[in-house]
């Protein structure tokens, strides 16, 4: 059975005695070539033809131009109303990567390959927790193609992506590095790991995205909070897969460009990456047996049973939500909507759920 909040928690609190005085500095996981362990220099792409830019441009002012604007800068007539905004895509600064901080992520109009084409695969799988839904099987291969030909040379204006002199691409080679195994040992490093590197300052000490780091903004100015460790189907860069300790990996290997959550590519090995990865993974909600919750396609959410069984009890009703006949009841989620955000009253209910 999987392990008890309380005792999740108690990993973290743990650490927090006895690993918070560790220093975080002098410490540099730098492969001989200079690039950061896991990571190799990438080659930037050739230009997309006039045909597929010119195609693109049909797609997006079809599809994409409500959220994302005429001019791509994330002021759609929809935009007001979503939370988090959509992309403006101006600036050139996008979050779900596998190339360094702070680089642009890899795109190539000729090679639409898991693992290699980081905008093919948003525009594919979208961003879950998001209003940006996934558009395979709506937009063919091709047209996924040709609006990111005419988004990453037409709307993205303050940088080129074939800009040899200005831009590089340092890429983490995520399909070749094994994950590790996640044993107790560990999780539990990977839970002193999130105290040791301040983790816990944004997610707080139960990874519920409750830190002590309030009024976060991203680049943009626009308020934005910590994921909650415990919903990965929230993560943006879940593709779709959310119980897959990989994307939580490079999450923590590139950090969200245009936001407060760094890269750890720096000071941290592959193998403590992995450590955390495996500890946050083991923080997402699971049923009884510990085995991941069905995903239900359509929303990007648990699918809701919404039959709650009942049977009868002999004796009293435990009162502590600890207590062993809890943990053996199957728990129902049932998925709730926010209301609509629009300035002045411009708040964000992060209460998106219940389990019964």
């Amino acid at each position: 059975m999987m392990d008890s909040m309380t005792q999740k928690a108690g990993i973290i609190a743990a650490a927090a005695f006895g690993v918070v005085l560790v220093s975080t500095s002098g410490y540099s996981s730098v492969s001989a070539q200079g690039l950061p362990e896991g990571f190799k220099k990438g080659e930037l792409a050739a230009e997309p033809s006039a045909e597929m830019i010119e195609a693109g441009k049909r797609v997006y002012f079809t599809k994409c131009v409500w959220c994302h604007g005429v001019d791509g800068a994330g002021d759609g007539p929809g935009a007001d109303r979503l939370w988090p905004r959509p992309r403006n895509f101006n600036q050139g600064t996008f979050k779900i990567r596998h190339t360094a901080s702070g680089e642009l992520p890899l795109f190539d109009a000729k090679k639409p390959i898991p693992g290699q084409n980081d905008l093919f695969e948003t525009v594919t799988h979208g961003l879950p927790g998001s209003a940006m839904p996934p558009w395979e099987g709506i937009l063919s291969e091709e047209q996924r193609q040709q609006v990111l030909s005419f988004v990453t040379t037409q709307l993205v204006k303050d940088r080129k992506f074939t800009d040899k002199q200005s831009e590089s691409q340092t890429v983490l080679q995520l399909a070749d590095l094994k994950p590790k195994p996640a044993t107790d040992e560990s999780k539990k490093r990977g839970g002193e790991l999130i105290v040791e590197k301040k983790c816990v300052e944004c997610h707080g000490m139960e990874g519920r995205g409750d830190g002590n780091a309030f009024n976060l903004k991203d680049d943009w100015g626009f308020s934005i909070q910590p994921a909650n460790w415990h919903k990965c189907w929230n993560f943006r860069g879940s593709r779709q897969d959310p119980y897959n300790v990989s994307n939580i990996f490079r999450t923590f290997s590139t950090g969200v460009n245009g936001t407060p959550m760094p890269s750890f590519a720096d000071n941290t090995s592959v193998d403590e990456r992995w450590d955390i990865a495996n500890f946050v993974n083991s923080l997402c909600e699971r049923d009884p047996l510990g085995n991941p919750l069905p995903i239900d396609p359509l929303t990007d959410k648990p699918k809701i049973n919404f039959v709650i069984p009942s049977d009868m009890v002999e004796g009293e009703i435990p009162t502590d939500l600890e207590h062993e006949a809890w943990k053996k009841a199957p728990k129902r989620y049932v998925a709730m909507g926010g209301q609509i955000t629009h300035k002045p009253r411009n708040f964000v209910n992060r209460l998106d759920d219940i389990w019964v």
